[in-house]
């Protein structure tokens, strides 16, 4: 599992503190990419600035 770097992040999230709305957002959309098989990655997720949640996504090795 990788952390996205904060470059990473303010590529879809100019703000740098990614909601879990413009995370599903940016996955949809395709401005979040999906790493190689059997790799994950991560992202810190606010709810009013503050940390909330985590989002993980990716690709199994099956």
């Amino acid at each position: 599992m990788r952390s996205l770097t904060r470059e990473e992040i303010r590529a879809w999230c100019p703000g740098g503190r990614p909601t879990e709305a413009e995370w599903h957002d940016a996955l949809r959309s395709d401005r979040l990419d999906f790493p190689d098989r059997a790799a994950g990655n991560c992202v810190v997720l606010h709810v009013d600035g503050q940390p909330a949640a985590i989002g993980y996504w990716g690709v199994t090795a099956d």
